[in-house]
């Protein structure tokens, strides 16, 4: 992704997902992945499988919040985004 490559980023994350499946990060990042590759509704099935696997990741709430936003979603994109700006920790709310 920091290449600007989503097409290796996605073969990379569905490799690391075979692998661990479970781990919050990939799915994360496949969500932004979808989101640059335009696949709103893939970025949102793996930002919410993130939260999913860590109900605390801040950073991936922030990035639902967003994709809630951009999809006419605000009132979902309220709840989230409270959530990741209630996390003193998290220096990116949006």
């Amino acid at each position: 992704l920091e290449d600007n490559d989503p097409t290796d980023a996605l073969i990379a994350l569905e490799e690391s997902k075979k692998v661990k499946p479970d781990l919050p990060r990939t799915h994360y990042l496949l969500s932004l992945t979808y989101y640059k590759k335009n696949e709103p509704a893939l970025a949102i099935e793996s930002a919410e499988e993130a939260i999913r696997l860590d109900p605390h990741y801040s950073e991936a709430k922030n990035t639902l919040g967003r994709l809630y936003m951009d999809n006419n979603r605000a009132q979902d994109a309220e709840k989230i985004l409270r959530e990741s700006a209630a996390d003193l920790k998290f220096r990116g709310a949006y």
